[in-house]
């Protein structure tokens, strides 16, 4: 028979697996009740590979973006990225439906400003120069009545109800 110090020391895991036991238990009668008791629940759904692409693909974008601000890339290379990056035929016509311009150079040229804009806003005191440099160096107009040539937002599909 264990000594009651060697008892002592096993109470606090053995109290510890009983309730975790006992919760488990619980969340399962609970994630397996219906919807329906609870109208309000939200569902989560894991992003799919092509979430998954899109998302690395803007993450790259914006470590272009870092770097382009940090003098560490030009104009122009970033440009190329974003072409590189929007090569894909759905990132193609987001790119199209979304971004002015006559050309996709242009369009990708406008997408970098954008994402530049966005990215100053954050730390302006830090960037704001080499936005302005960069603005001047991709001598864009804007359309009228357009004060930036920043890009449009995508239309909203259909809510499916």
């Amino acid at each position: 028979m264990p000594s009651p110090p060697a008892l002592v020391g096993v109470a606090p895991a053995l109290l510890v697996l009983v309730g975790s036991l006992a919760l488990s238990r619980e969340y399962r009668r609970e994630s397996e009740s219906s919807d329906k008791a609870r109208p309000n629940a939200e569902t989560v759904i894991w992003p799919s590979a092509d979430d998954e692409e899109r998302l690395h693909r803007t993450a790259l974008k914006q470590e272009a973006i870092e770097d382009l601000l940090n003098g560490r890339l030009t104009l122009a290379e970033a440009v190329e990225r974003f072409e590189m990056l929007s090569a894909s035929p759905e990132a193609q016509t987001n790119m199209r439906l979304s971004v002015r311009g006559s050309t996709d150079e242009e369009r990708a040229l406008r997408q970098v400003l954008a994402f530049a804009r966005i990215r100053a806003a954050q730390e302006p005191k830090r960037f704001d120069a080499a936005l302005a440099r960069l603005e001047a160096e991709a001598n864009l107009p804007a359309a009228p009545g357009d004060p930036q040539s920043g890009p449009r937002p995508l239309p909203r599909p259909p809510r499916a109800e």
